[in-house]
């Protein structure tokens, strides 16, 4: 409630940002330390969801324009069909292209998501009085 659930899911989109682009960039760059630091950078994931899913729960009841129920079913429904559709695709790219390519377009994913999230931010602080 502090800081708004528009920022907990920034927060979350930047902490898998960080994770996938570190992933990406480490999938390319070839070091003898790739084992040690691998590590470091996928954990963000994993802890990203938590603010992924409570602040996007609650920020699409917040900005729908129908009822709370409504907006809670169509966010999940959406949610499962881009999962589904995200799994196939990925694993498409990643048989023709390779894994590193599904991490760029993860990273490139990542950051439309916190360039949209902040736009939606500072657009709706200028609605408000």
């Amino acid at each position: 409630k502090r800081i708004g659930d528009g920022w907990v899911l920034i927060i979350g989109s930047t902490m898998t940002l960080v994770s996938v682009t570190g992933m990406a960039i480490l999938s390319n760059i070839h070091t003898g330390f790739n084992q040690l630091l691998v590590p470091f950078v996928y954990v963000l994931t994993p802890i990203a969801w938590p603010p992924l899913i409570v602040g996007g729960t609650a920020w699409a009841a917040h900005l729908a324009d129908f009822a709370e129920g409504e907006a809670l079913g169509t966010f999940n429904g959406t949610t499962a069909i881009a999962a589904v559709i995200a799994a196939f695709a990925a694993g498409q790219v990643a048989h023709n292209y390779g894994y590193d390519v599904v991490l760029m377009i993860g990273a490139a994913a990542s950051l439309l998501a916190v360039i949209c999230f902040l736009s939606l931010i500072f657009a709706l602080k200028k609605v408000k009085p």
